[in-house]
């Protein structure tokens, strides 16, 4: 996280976590949901995606 705060909940724990700057964390692929009340800048690193194949792909959240 650069600036600001997000609220981080991934479906696998639905617990929710919250994540300000200076923060880092490894999301490994799971479905999740990010919020921010008062806006936030990040920057996201896409590992290991097939040449050809889209970086994401819209899914129907889960209600935790």
């Amino acid at each position: 996280m650069v600036e600001g705060e997000i609220e981080h909940t991934m479906e696998d724990d639905c617990v929710s976590r919250t994540y300000s700057a200076g923060d880092a964390w490894v999301d490994p692929g799971h479905v999740h949901t990010a919020n921010s009340e008062d806006g936030a800048f990040a920057y996201i690193m896409f590992l290991g995606i097939p040449e050809g194949e889209p970086a994401t792909e819209w899914v129907e959240p889960r209600e935790c």
